[in-house]
């Protein structure tokens, strides 16, 4: 269809063709700017999800950090913590030896003395016994 016709179309049919060409015209004009909203809209939905997506890989990624210093701290105490027990077992059982060789030694000393005291006592008797034998003895000479 060329200029010449329409114009031709618009004189026939008088204000009724124009009303129609301006209401086709405006509705072309909207639609181009209703589907300009629209693709304007998606793009920014795409930018905001873009975003949301490299915010949620930053914050990943923060985490993963975070996770990672303190699976290294917790190892590393661990480590630590095995060589303070490594350390505190090797010390007490050196104290325990020691405890040992003076609880030995005690005892030796208790045996070495209640048989000294037992030959105390077995010559004590042994006095006490001569003793009374002098008494009797002297008794009788009286």
């Amino acid at each position: 269809m060329d200029i010449a016709e329409l114009f031709s179309y618009l004189t026939e049919f008088g204000s009724l063709a124009m009303f129609a060409a301006f209401l086709f015209h405006q509705y072309k004009q909207q639609t181009a700017r209703l589907d300009k909203l629209v693709d304007d809209f998606q793009v920014s939905l795409k930018e905001i999800e873009q975003a949301h997506k490299d915010d949620e890989k930053a914050l990943r990624a923060r985490y993963d950090e975070v996770i990672e210093v303190y699976r290294k701290e917790i190892a590393e105490l661990k480590g630590e913590h095995a060589s303070d027990r490594t350390e505190i077992r090797s010390n007490l059982a050196v104290k325990l030896e020691e405890i040992h060789r003076t609880v030995f030694a005690v005892m030796k000393k208790t045996d070495v003395n209640a048989a000294e005291i037992g030959k105390g006592l077995e010559i004590m008797s042994q006095w006490q016994l001569e003793q009374k034998a002098r008494e009797l003895a002297k008794s009788k000479d009286s």
